[in-house]
């Protein structure tokens, strides 16, 4: 009983996985809340230094989505495993690809976080949780982003590199990156 998260069952959460990855978005919403307190708890645990709990939350929220489309139970971890590995890995690739860019430019990263900013990013984040919510955000992108940016969106969550996405979508690595920087824009206008 250890694997269940927030009160799923193991089999609930292999039905909604299975669900999930046929393209239903209910239960991929409902993956999304069970998974929620891993994220905050991560995401929290990296927050400070210049890296703020909203954007680590939002980052985070990825790495649930690429477990969710990228999760296999005949290869011998439970999900709750696979998930907290996944969350952590997005963190720790944005950490430190934020970190590179501020060597490269010789930018310090700013150490000095504001209390208030924190909260209200922390009731923005509460303002979001919730089923309408997560449907919300599914319709954001359906609405605000293009043909191009979703496709390359949907096969970076589901797991592929950006070299396999240039592959699958006929371009190149660097306009693999240039399309998910213009989504990532766009969904920080996520409100």
């Amino acid at each position: 009983m250890s694997d269940c998260i927030n009160g799923f069952s193991e089999e609930e959460i292999a039905g909604l996985l299975t669900l999930a990855q046929q393209g239903d978005k209910d239960a991929v919403s409902k993956l999304v809340d069970m998974a929620l307190p891993i994220v905050e708890a991560q995401a929290k645990s990296f927050s400070g230094n210049g890296f703020e709990f909203a954007d680590l939350s939002q980052e985070g929220m990825i790495g649930v989505l690429c477990a969710i489309g990228t999760y296999n139970k005949d290869a011998g971890a439970s999900f709750k495993t696979y998930l907290n590995i996944c969350v952590k890995n997005r963190l720790l690739s944005v950490i430190r690809k934020r970190s590179e860019k501020s060597v490269f430019f010789d930018k310090a990263i700013s150490l000095s976080t504001d209390d208030s900013d924190m909260a209200s990013s922390q009731s923005l984040e509460e303002q979001l949780i919730g089923e309408d919510g997560y449907k919300r955000i599914f319709e954001f992108i359906d609405s605000e982003l293009s043909e191009k940016e979703r496709e390359t969106l949907l096969l970076f969550i589901s797991g592929l590199s950006y070299e396999e996405i240039a592959d699958k979508t006929g371009t190149t690595v660097k306009a693999v990156d240039g399309t998910l920087q213009r989504a990532r824009k766009k969904l920080k206008l996520f409100k």
